[in-house]
C-alpha cells in the first residue's frame, strides 16, 4: 500500500510541488524549472499516491487539472484565489524549508487542501489505523459511509 497524498502545485517556467501526508507533515517540497506534467506525475508518484492535487488559484490552471487527471487524484482549489498574506499565514511554520515564492504558492495550496479534510481524516482515525485506505474511499465516493468502508477494508 502506498502513502496517500496531498499535493499542492505552482505550475509555470518555474513550478513547484509541496507533497503533504495525510497527517498534515511534509514530505517533500521542491523546485522545477521547464518541468512539464509529466515530469511533474514522475516525482509526484516516487513519493506515493497522490489522492489530491491543490492549487492556490481559482480557477486552477489547465496543467494543474491535467496532472489531477492523469493520476485519478481529486481536485481541491480553494473558493477564491489565495492573498499573498494568506500564503505567508498557511506556510509561516515552514518559513525555514522554503526557497521562493513558487515553494510558497504550492505549500500553502496543500496546507490548505489539508486543512479542509483534516477534521474528517481525524475522524476516520479515531476508528481505524487504515485511515488512509478508508478516506481515499469515501473521498471518491466507493463507498456510501464511514461504517461501509470500515467493513470493506476489515
Amino acid at each position: 500500500m502506498s502513502k496517500k497524498l496531498i499535493v499542492g502545485i505552482d505550475p509555470g517556467k518555474t513550478s513547484a510541488l509541496a507533497i503533504l501526508n495525510l497527517n498534515g507533515e511534509l514530505e517533500a517540497i521542491l523546485t522545477l524549472k521547464n518541468a512539464g506534467t509529466e515530469q511533474w506525475i514522475k516525482v509526484i508518484k516516487s513519493h506515493g499516491k497522490a489522492i489530491i492535487i491543490a492549487a492556490d488559484v481559482n480557477p486552477p490552471s489547465k496543467k494543474v487539472k491535467k496532472v489531477s487527471s492523469s493520476l485519478g487524484a481529486k481536485l481541491y482549489c480553494p473558493k477564491y484565489s489565495l492573498t499573498h498574506k494568506e500564503k505567508e499565514m498557511l506556510t509561516k511554520k515552514f518559513e525555514e524549508l522554503i526557497s521562493n515564492k513558487h515553494e510558497r504558492s504550492a505549500l500553502a495550496a496543500s496546507i490548505k487542501a489539508y486543512k479542509t479534510y483534516k477534521n474528517f481524516i481525524s475522524r476516520i482515525k479515531q476508528r481505524t489505523e487504515n485511515y488512509e485506505e478508508v478516506f481515499e474511499k469515501l473521498l471518491f465516493k466507493k463507498v456510501e459511509n464511514l461504517k461501509e468502508a470500515l467493513k470493506v477494508i476489515s
